[in-house]
């Protein structure tokens, strides 16, 4: 998808999000079907009128590729045609990103004066769409940094068996997975690197309490 976003200057990545009027519980297992039922139609009506290059969404996240005019006109299509379904645009959590751009793309009225507009690149199901090297190492450094971070909170617990099983199932490895399968290799060894000295690091807190006897032969 890089390829083809960079590879055309008449295209351009938008990612919408909507809200919705009237909210269930959350964890509620109809939820999510009851969601789809109602924003069905309102897909079905940008697939229709739209020549979209790919028009994604999961639930109250959408992805939208293609030509500016096309992209606008499925916006307008949210903004007009969602509030009838209860949906509204969250314009905060909307963004618009293009690899090239022309005078076209930036004419007054084509898109709301609010929405987002990402100079360096986009998170695209945890993986970055972007050429641009530093935005894409950044990416999972910033992941694997928030995972330390909480990582090092669970001593507080003061319970070891609590702390390694959170370690183990949620809290550790597993919040880099996005990462490890969206992102490059080059670009994931500092931030793998960065993982290991902090998993150690927690590892020897829960342990030892960072007392003796926890050598390399220990890890």
């Amino acid at each position: 998808m890089d390829d083809r976003l960079q590879s055309s200057k008449n295209e351009q990545l938008h990612k919408p999000s909507l809200k919705r009027d009237t909210w269930v519980q959350q964890g509620d297992p109809l939820g999510p079907l009851l969601f789809t039922i109602v924003l069905h139609p309102l897909l079905h009506k940008i697939r229709d009128n739209c020549k979209l290059l790919l028009h994604a969404w999961y639930l109250d996240d959408g992805t939208l590729i293609g030509d500016s005019e096309e992209v606008a006109k499925a916006l307008d299509i949210i903004t007009v045609i969602g509030p009838k379904f209860g949906l509204q645009l969250n314009i905060k959590k909307t963004e618009l990103f293009w690899p090239s751009c022309d005078g076209r793309k930036l004419r007054e009225g084509l898109f709301p004066v609010d929405i987002g507009r990402s100079p360096l690149g986009v998170k695209l199901l945890g993986g970055a769409v972007n050429r641009d090297a530093s935005f894409i190492r950044n990416l999972p450094i910033k992941r694997a940094e928030n995972v330390v971070n909480l990582m090092r909170l669970l001593p507080q617990l003061f319970d070891t068996p609590s702390e390694l099983l959170l370690l183990r199932s949620c809290m550790g490895i597993a919040k880099l997975f996005f990462g490890l399968s969206t992102c490059q290799p080059i670009h994931m060894e500092e931030a793998a690197i960065f993982f290991d000295n902090g998993l150690r690091g927690v590892i020897e807190d829960i342990v030892v309490c960072r007392g003796p006897f926890f050598g390399d032969i220990q890890w």
